[in-house]
Parts: structure tokens; sequence; C-alpha cells
């Protein structure tokens, strides 16, 4: 995902301040992989799987065309229990470059911080709210922007999504991450992405298409799996139309 410049998000927050110089802003990569052939296998991936994807997919379009130079991205974040019950306690998607991802907003409304994380995201769109809902959302867009300044703050996802799925309904419950593109791994105008899906405690990611980004590029796997997280790759198995799953401007 490309760093752009923290002033241009102004342009779509505008009350958001810049929280780094934009000469001070740290692009660096937190993992790179050495096994990046590895990164790419995939295992078990079930109808289920395709179809939370699907939904992650959706989502993703709905950031289509205002997300340059950065792609669109969705995610979607499931509780699995041993009775093989699924449900959904996130979803998010990337609206503009500069903000949060679409792993943190899915996260925001999983742990809790906002009741729905891509109307959240969505509040940060310009020219995409009515005028009947301009008050509600320029108070989701207040929270979106305090959500902001603690996420990008030293320690902020731990802050955010410390250990939130660590003791989750006991060990008979698992929550899988559903990201069309791979989690970020490094640090620029917000922390990676893969991170804050560790720093939660995420049992599993499955990912719908590897980043060719050279920061990432297996390297967001790769930290995911240093820390014992199960990571699985799509990337056009099982049928699944693997050109569709990155929705490019």
């Amino acid at each position: 995902r490309s760093v752009l410049q923290y002033e241009a998000a102004r342009c779509v927050v505008t009350n958001l301040t810049p929280l780094r110089h934009a000469s001070n802003i740290c692009t660096s990569r937190l993992y790179s992989t050495t096994d990046a052939d590895e990164a790419v296998e995939t295992s078990s991936i079930s109808p289920s799987d395709l179809d939370f994807m699907s939904l992650a997919l959706e989502h993703a379009s709905i950031g289509k065309s205002g997300t340059y130079p950065n792609p669109a991205v969705g995610c979607v974040l499931v509780r699995h229990t041993d009775d093989e019950e699924a449900t959904v306690i996130g979803q998010g998607f990337h609206p503009a470059a500069g903000l949060p991802h679409a792993e943190v907003f899915a996260l925001f409304e999983a742990c809790g911080h906002v009741s729905d994380g891509v109307g959240a995201a969505k509040s940060v769109l310009p020219g995409q709210i009515k005028k009947a809902d301009a008050k509600a959302n320029d108070d989701l867009k207040d929270t979106v922007c305090s959500l902001l300044e603690t996420y990008s703050s030293e320690g902020g996802p731990a802050k955010l999504f410390g250990s939130a799925f660590a003791d989750d309904d006991g060990a008979d419950s698992k929550v899988t991450a559903y990201v069309t593109l791979e989690p970020c791994c490094h640090y620029g105008q917000t922390p990676p992405c893969a991170l804050s899906l560790k720093e939660a405690g995420v049992d599993r990611v499955v990912v719908g298409f590897r980043d060719p980004n050279p920061r990432v590029d297996g390297g967001g796997v790769q930290l995911l799996r240093d820390a014992g997280v199960e990571v699985e790759i799509i990337d056009g198995a099982s049928g699944f139309n693997e050109e569709g799953l990155v929705a490019n401007n």
C-alpha cells in the first residue's frame, strides 16, 4: 500500500491534524520474509471462507476510486465456535489514503470502539452522507478521528486492541480475519495492520491476495505466522477470481 503525505488525508477529514510531519514519516518494513514462496501456500480454504472473503470484497468496493494510490481493501472478522457457528463481529474497508486500513475499521467494531466499522469508514468519505444524517455523521467522524489519534500514537494498536480476543468465550472460540489483500507490515502514516491483528489476538487470517508492494510482499504474512497466527492465502485457489480480489482504482 502506497504512502501519501499526511496533508493529503486532511482533504478527506478536514479536522484531522497531522500526527507525524511528512518528512519524518517512517515507512520502514517491520518484517521481510525469507520464505517468500512459503507465504503463498494455500491449505484448507472452505466454501464458508470464500463466502466471507466475498463479503470482504463487497466492502472493498465501497472505497474503490477513492483510495488512490492505495488499492481498495475490505476486511471481515468472524468468530467461529466448535459447534460450527460463525458470527461476524467486525467489518470495514479502507476509505482513503492516509486513513486507517480495512482491518483497523473492522477491529474498531469488534473491540467495541464503534458500533459499525463500515459505517465508521463511510463517515470519512466525502459527499456520501445525506443532509439529514449530517449531525450523526459528524459525531461518528469525531470518534474516528479520536481513535486514529490513539491508533497512530506510540503503542496505539496495543492500547486499542491489545488481547481483545485472547480469552474470547473460552478455548472453543476462534477469531478469523478475512482480508482481501495481505495486511501491511510497515509503519507509514499509520501502524502496520498485521501488528494490529496480532495485538488483538486473532487466531487465523485468510488473505485474498498477496500484496506485491515491495514494502509488504509476504512480510505481513510472516509477521503473523511468527506470532503464531495461522495464515492462509487464497490467491486464485479454489476457483476464486484472483483478479477481483484487489479492487484497484
